[in-house]
């Protein structure tokens, strides 16, 4: 599994995510009872995580905590997912870009590199 990460300068719940993805998909989601996980099943052995990630203990590295300070990010998602489905989760991000703005990073020190909505498409793996 390979890892992305969603990052927002607003307050986005899990809900609000699953919510704008069954305005366009119709993919099954499975949110967990506290909100801070929710799979996404593509077909029954394919399936996409996603993970809420508390922005002031599951960081520790100056690079990431820098990235988060000066983007003043509010909500962090992981994105655990097989490279297969790439094209498919830039097209799910892009549709909450649209609606929530925010970034999308690698899991590499910092986030970086960092893409918008307009470059969303430009994402490669480090």
């Amino acid at each position: 599994m390979n890892d992305i990460f969603y990052l927002t300068n607003t307050d986005v719940s899990l809900e609000d995510i699953e919510n704008l993805i069954s305005l366009k998909f119709s993919f099954s989601t499975l949110l967990s009872r506290d909100g801070k996980a929710m799979q996404l099943s593509i077909t029954e052995s394919r399936k996409i995580q996603f993970i809420y990630l508390d922005i002031k203990k599951d960081f520790g590295d100056a690079e990431d905590i820098a990235t988060i300070s000066k983007f003043k990010i509010k909500t962090c998602l992981c994105i655990s997912h097989n490279k297969n489905e790439l094209k498919r989760i830039l097209g799910i991000i892009k549709l909450v870009m649209d609606r929530c703005g925010g970034l999308l990073g690698s899991d590499e020190e910092g986030f970086h590199p960092l893409y918008d909505k307009n470059n969303i498409e430009q994402f490669t793996y480090n």
